[in-house]
């Protein structure tokens, strides 16, 4: 599965590095905080090359980051994983200026009508003298 977010990078952990039977690896975790109207922090892992990249990004750069998601089984529990396989500094797909506060809460809200509703969310009234404003 491969999916992209666009996020103000916050922290860049420390790297991690060990062996296995594979060879050498190294790992670094950095935190990004996505753009949207409700922002959330997500940890992702970068590997080989990729954590290496990450360390020259300072905080607050906005990053575009294509990742895997996956999940795996260990005595009967479940880990997440995602794991960037390419990070870019974005070009500006959203504005990052200090009158935004890093938050969107301008943002229009949909308009929902009622006639786009389908006719099984709402049930026909028996008798047409409901209390109903619609």
């Amino acid at each position: 599965m491969a999916l992209e977010l666009i996020g103000k990078l916050i922290q860049v952990n420390q790297e991690v590095a060990g062996k296995s039977a594979r060879g050498d690896w190294k790992k670094r975790d950095m935190i990004v905080e996505t753009i949207e109207q409700f922002p959330k922090k997500v940890c992702i892992s970068c590997f080989g090359d990729k954590a290496d990249q990450v360390a020259n990004y300072q905080p607050g750069t906005e990053l575009r980051i294509a990742f895997n998601l996956e999940s795996r089984e260990f005595n009967s529990k479940w880990y997440s994983d995602i794991k960037a396989w390419k990070i870019d500094i974005s070009n500006g797909a959203s504005s990052n200026n200090s009158s935004n506060n890093n938050n969107n809460y301008n943002q229009a809200a949909p308009s929902y009508s009622n006639q786009s509703a389908p006719s099984a969310a709402m049930p026909a009234a028996s008798n047409g003298n409901d209390d109903l404003p619609f």
